[in-house]
């Protein structure tokens, strides 16, 4: 303590390379390293005298993210102190084991992942062995630290400065100008990694053996795959939604939990909250088909999602549609990955349709990025079913957003990788204008404050001014009501309404970047481009699957078979099972050709049992071998169950003729049908709501105008109190069913009730309660003339 002082440092430290004066001297972390070495910036120092210490050591977690941290301070040195940088054992690093596995007394420590996937590759994929994953420094038990810095030459690797090519290294990973040339050197990467063996490391071997493996990992942790579309993170909710059968409702919270212990996810359970929310959502913008189903608040388009209610407060559940487009006929055919001696997550699924098409992606990792628009799944559907007729998927696909009332064209004069996307806005009267959409990703929170604005400048500043506005909202709707002098309006249409008022954007897929089946990345020139790739990668797996499925039921059939015939020879005196030795029914069953399921199934070799004393001593394997046959209880040795099981065979002969008619093409045109049927369902159920909506939205609008009162002034009307209605309307429709059992409380004192969201109701309930409350507020809520207007 005397020699060592420690500094906690609270994330990871500036990019310096590329920041400006003011940006270094407002980061707290760089000034605070910078006062406690005493370093200054104008000074060239020749070694470390005058300085509070004489070295840096760098005490990080072994993960990737703590190789990253490690680089970052390495760069800021190198940048601002080259000399310091050269000094040899500066810079230093305290490494721990990142795992550690155990077999009795046995111990074995690895560094970095490649080491243990290397092991682990070599050693039967860890069979036998206890896996311990130390995500990070305070994953070591006191035991282990103390034991740690009784041993610190053991743990201490220095830095060694040998020429230019570390300079070259350092800035190659942290020179934002150098983005292509990262691509290169992350393709480029052989898997070797760092000899933590050694005494000392090289700048060069650091960058270009473990830093480079974070830049690997950001970015297939920021990219999708484009099979599935879907981000490592994502992949693993899905496989633990589906290990779970995820058909009830659970809160968030406690499914992140679920996922942290069954899939090795290694990072924070608030980010995997927020994947968990993000696939649940279905506002305008953000999923054309969602994964889970949203119990609750998961966000709306005011916010673009961040207005989501709290994990511990909400619920999900794998939607229904969900299993229609990863289809559980596929799942043999997938590559599970092992972890940790655990099964996860496969290296990617395989969906009945492409679904980095249907709901978009968006990612920046290291050296790349990626941009790629949702487009309607319909449309996709019917591309998909010109590739199986083996007819040209002629023409594209425009970017389609579910409940997005605006345009969405090929943008002119510029070529065919950027779109234009056009909100509404129309002048209702020679004062007011109307808002009621806004481009895709405006948030209709942010477009609020854009408008109040107009409102809030001076009458001699600008021609084009708001007296005031309102919002008539919903979460899934836009709709502001501007007001002004009429000459404000004429200067608006004038000029352009949607130009003025910022209702233009853009979307591009000139950057289509995902990683391909093989794991590698891949530039996609459109989507049409994607699209082929799929159906052709897609097609495979549906003959693959047939081939699967029928050899499945053959064994299936293989099996009954014998169980019919085992019992017949029973019935019939031609075997007898009571009374004999285990060892004399085996090989009366091998004599007569029944087969054992190992050989039916092929799932393992069969071995001749060991007879010792008239008892049999076998593995695990072979105790199964005849045990569907001799493990069935003796009151199914009956003629009727010989009967019922003719009658399964006979179930099964007819599914594997139908199959084997069947081809793969036609299996994927059942799978799409199935899903075209759930979709309909689905935007059922919403058009309901979307009506009731309307209503409501009537009458309060209505009710609004009847006050004769104007809003707040100055942007902000009353479109707040218009806002929360609607949420409450949602929320009231979602009661109890329990709740119409209730005796009304009388007009002048009936509120809308809110109670917290419940389980979702079938599209005939849904509708009938919405009616019953439609038709319950019209008694007090709505102006006479309203009234009068509903009734007829």
């Amino acid at each position: 303590r005397d020699k060592y002082g420690v500094f906690p440092l609270r994330g990871k430290p500036l990019n310096v390379r590329d920041a400006n004066f003011q940006q270094t001297m407002n980061n707290a972390e760089i000034q605070n390293v910078i006062k406690i070495l005493g370093l200054d910036q104008k000074k060239e120092y020749e070694n470390s005298k005058g300085l509070r210490y004489g070295s840096v050591m760098i005490m990080a977690d072994q993960d990737y993210d703590g190789s990253h941290i490690k680089g970052l301070l390495i760069n800021m040195i190198q940048h601002w102190w080259p000399s310091l940088f050269k000094l040899k054992g500066f810079i230093k690093e305290f490494v721990t084991p990142l795992v550690k596995v155990t077999k009795g007394t046995q111990e074995i420590q690895f560094f970095t992942m490649g080491e243990y996937e290397t092991w682990r590759e070599q050693n039967h994929n860890g069979k036998g062995w206890a896996s311990k994953y130390y995500k990070g420094l305070g994953t070591s038990t006191s035991k282990e630290a103390k034991e740690y810095f009784k041993h610190l030459a053991d743990h201490e690797l220095a830095f060694r400065w040998s020429g230019a090519e570390d300079d070259e290294a350092v800035d190659l990973a942290f020179n934002k100008k150098r983005a292509d040339d990262r691509k290169d050197w992350i393709n480029g990467y052989d898997g070797q990694n760092v000899d933590h063996s050694l005494s000392a490391v090289g700048y060069a071997d650091f960058v270009n053996k473990e830093l480079v493996t974070f830049a690997r990992y950001d970015t297939m942790r920021s990219i999708p795959c484009f099979v599935d579309g879907f981000k490592p993170t994502q992949r693993k909710v899905l496989f633990c939604a589906f290990k779970r059968n995820l058909k009830s409702d659970v809160k968030v919270a406690q499914l992140a939990g679920y996922i942290s212990e069954h899939s090795a996810y290694h990072h924070g359970e608030t980010s995997l909250q927020g994947t968990i929310v993000g696939m649940a959502q279905t506002f305008v913008g953000s999923n054309n088909l969602n994964i889970l189903f949203p119990s609750g608040q998961f966000g709306t388009r005011l916010q673009g999602g961040k207005d989501a209610a709290s994990a511990r407060y909400i619920y999900t559940r794998l939607e229904n549609i969900t299993r229609l487009i990863f289809h559980p006929d596929d799942d043999p055919l997938l590559d599970f990955q092992n972890e940790e001696g655990q099964s996860i997550e496969p290296k990617w699924y395989i969906p009945v349709i492409p679904m980095a098409l249907v709901n978009g992606a968006d990612g920046i990792g290291t050296g790349w990025s990626t941009s790629l628009p949702n487009y309607n799944p319909r449309d996709i559907i019917e591309l998909i079913r010109l590739f199986i007729h083996k007819e040209p998927m002629k023409g594209g696909l425009l970017p389609w957003y579910k409940g997005f009332n605006g345009t969405i064209t090929s943008a002119e004069g510029q070529d065919a990788t950027n779109y234009e996307v056009v909100g509404v806005a129309k002048r209702t009267s020679p004062t007011t204008v109307e808002i009621t959409e806004l481009p895709v990703k405006r948030w209709t929170q942010d477009y609020k404050e854009f408008l109040a604005k107009f409102v809030e400048i001076d009458d001699g500043e600008k021609k084009i001014r708001f007296d005031d506005f309102k919002e008539y909202h919903t979460e899934n709707t836009v709709h502001f009501v501007c007001e002004g002098r009429k000459e404000c309006m004429d200067a608006l249409e004038a000029e352009g309404m949607e130009k003025v008022l910022k209702l233009r954007s853009s979307l591009s897929i000139a950057n289509i970047m995902l990683f391909d089946s093989e794991g590698k990345i891949k530039k996609y020139a459109n989507e049409m481009d994607l699209l082929l790739e799929f159906c052709e990668i897609r097609l495979k797996y549906y003959v693959k699957r047939r081939e699967h499925h029928l050899d499945r039921l053959r064994r299936e059939k293989k099996v009954i078979d014998e169980k019919a015939r085992f019992i017949l020879m029973v019935v019939n005196g031609e075997l007898v099972v009571s009374n004999r030795k285990r060892v004399d029914l085996i090989s009366d069953l091998k004599r007569n050709g029944f087969k054992t399921m190992q050989q039916i199934w092929g799932t393992g070799t069969d071995h001749d049992e060991s007879v010792g004393s008239g008892t049999v001593t076998v593995g695990k394997e072979n105790q199964s071998g005849y045990d569907y046959l001799l493990g069935m209880p003796i009151w199914s040795l009956t003629h009727e169950r010989v009967e019922e099981l003719k009658k399964q065979l006979r179930e099964k002969t007819a599914e594997l003729l139908a199959l084997q008619e069947t081809s793969p093409e036609q299996l994927w045109e059942r799978d799409l049908d199935a899903i075209l049927t759930e979709m309909t369902a689905l935007e059922s159920a919403e058009e309901e709501v979307r009506q009731a909506e309307k209503l409501l939205k009537s009458s309060v609008r209505a009710q609004s105008q009847g006050t004769g009162k104007r809003g707040r002034g100055r942007g902000r009307g009353r479109g707040r109190g218009v806002i929360e209605t609607k949420v409450l309307a949602k929320r009231a429709v979602q009661e109890p069913s329990d709740a119409e059992d209730e005796e009304p409380a009388s007009p002048p004192e009936k509120k809308a009730k809110v109670e917290v969201p419940v389980k979702d109701l079938s599209s005939a309930d849904l509708l009938a309660r919405l009616r019953e409350r439609q038709r319950s507020r019209s008694l007090f809520e709505l102006e006479p003339d309203a009234k009068k207007s509903r009734s007829e």
